[in-house]
């Protein structure tokens, strides 16, 4: 599956499909974790009546090509566990996200830094070099002796 790629999810009760949606919303965690671009999440409201019986309801997700997996329906418990720390977790995450970004940019400007004295001691020891070596003096007009 493209990492682009939405899967549409489907309810059923009593072997109908009672609501259906397409995984196209964001989840940060999802991206943070290398799935895909992170789009993959889903919402589905159940009417009330249904709501009693989610032990009988089927979620399923199917990708383009038409093949279907069923999908783990969350219990009321674990549902409402979710809703208490989303919001709160939500925050964390995203100061970790922010936290993650200075890092990396500390990481390229300490790179940077480091490049940089490397840069000036091979300038240096070039100049050096030509600075360094002995010069041939041309001979310089004045006077000789003549040879006996």
């Amino acid at each position: 599956m493209a990492p682009d790629q939405r899967l549409i999810i489907r309810v059923l009760l009593d072997g109908k499909v009672i609501a259906e949606a397409v995984a196209d919303r964001n989840r940060p965690d999802l991206r943070r974790n290398g799935i895909g671009d992170g789009k993959h999440a889903f919402e589905i409201v159940l009417p009330d009546p249904v709501q009693s019986r989610t032990n009988d309801i089927v979620v399923m997700a199917r990708n383009g090509s038409g093949s279907e997996q069923a999908l783990r329906v969350p219990q009321p418990n674990e549902q409402a566990a979710e809703a208490l720390i989303a919001a709160p977790l939500a925050k964390v995450l995203d100061k970790l996200d922010v936290l993650m970004a200075s890092q990396r940019q500390l990481q390229v400007s300490q790179r940077s830094l480091q490049r940089t004295p490397d840069l000036d001691a091979d300038k240096a020891e070039t100049t050096g070099l030509s600075e360094g070596r002995p010069r041939r003096r041309k001979p310089q007009g004045g006077y000789r002796p003549e040879a006996e």
